[in-house]
């Protein structure tokens, strides 16, 4: 299945990123970052109903305007990890009224992050400590989705600004091994992959295979290998490594930055002729 996330738009306001989807016949979208606050998020449930929509939610939507950084499941800050955990307990309350396919999270930081992806400190959390604070954050979200019946999936980092742990997918897996939760499974960024790859020197094809099985959900967007730029797709990129035998209930999310129309189903295309 292939979505288109809301962040492709460009938009602040996901009601008229909403319409904008639907006006060039996008029915598959996943809630992403970057919006202001929405008032009224019954108009979102309505727009389901009226049109027939699936929807994904991704971290963080829906915004919040107590929280100004991105979620961080392995600070070291109680305070604030308590924060993030019942925000994100509300954002599975809202994917419930939506009936959300999944709900998608990004692995834990050793330093809190701002919106803009941005380290707001020198690591301050040692691999260990993050690791454990980003475990039983999941043990206790993923317990807590299991009521309704939802699935989580943990995101992977690009690695592009230092290091960051979570950015080679085995450090995933053996997340994912330690909650041991039915209902946890991965979110690939390839993009993220391609830095990382890169950065750290691992295979990029063989750690997609070795992660094929876990995967809920794939962010799909293009960069050179620096940056995190959120390009859209050319014909041939590093997408076209992704593995072909993968489960059909997989998603495939175009997670762009402000792309045009024809950008985004452009991008739809390229996937769709891939197979995905």
């Amino acid at each position: 299945m292939i979505f288109v996330s809301t962040m492709s738009t460009g938009q602040k306001d996901v009601l008229k990123a909403l319409d904008f989807l639907k006006s060039i016949n996008i029915s598959n979208i996943e809630l992403s970052a970057f919006h202001k606050q929405c008032s009224d998020l019954d108009k979102v449930v309505r727009f389901k109903k009226d049109n027939n929509t699936n929807f994904t939610v991704h971290a963080f939507f829906p915004p919040s305007p107590d929280i100004k950084m991105i979620l961080n499941f392995g600070s070291s800050d109680i305070v604030l990890l308590k924060k993030y955990i019942n925000y994100s307990k509300g954002a599975l309350e809202f994917c419930r009224k939506i009936d959300a396919l999944i709900y998608s999270v990004h692995a834990g930081y050793d330093s809190e992050v701002d919106l803009g992806a941005n380290r707001l400190s020198d690591k301050i959390s040692n691999d260990v400590k993050v690791f454990e604070n980003t475990k039983n954050s999941l043990l206790e979200l993923t317990d807590y989705a299991a009521r309704y019946g939802l699935r989580v999936a943990v995101e992977n980092h690009s690695s592009q600004d230092r290091y960051m742990f979570f950015s080679d997918p085995k450090d995933l897996l053996d997340l994912l091994n330690a909650v041991n939760a039915k209902n946890l499974g991965l979110l690939i960024d390839v993009a993220h992959l391609n830095i990382a790859s890169r950065k750290l020197g691992f295979d990029f094809k063989k750690s997609l295979e070795s992660v094929k099985d876990k995967v809920f959900e794939f962010h799909i967007h293009y960069n050179q290998g620096d940056c995190d730029e959120h390009r859209p797709l050319p014909e041939q990129s590093y997408v076209n490594l992704v593995p072909k035998d993968i489960s059909k209930n997989t998603i495939f999310t175009l997670e762009g930055k402000d792309w045009s129309k024809d950008e985004i189903l452009n991008s739809k295309s390229i996937l769709e002729s891939l197979g995905f």
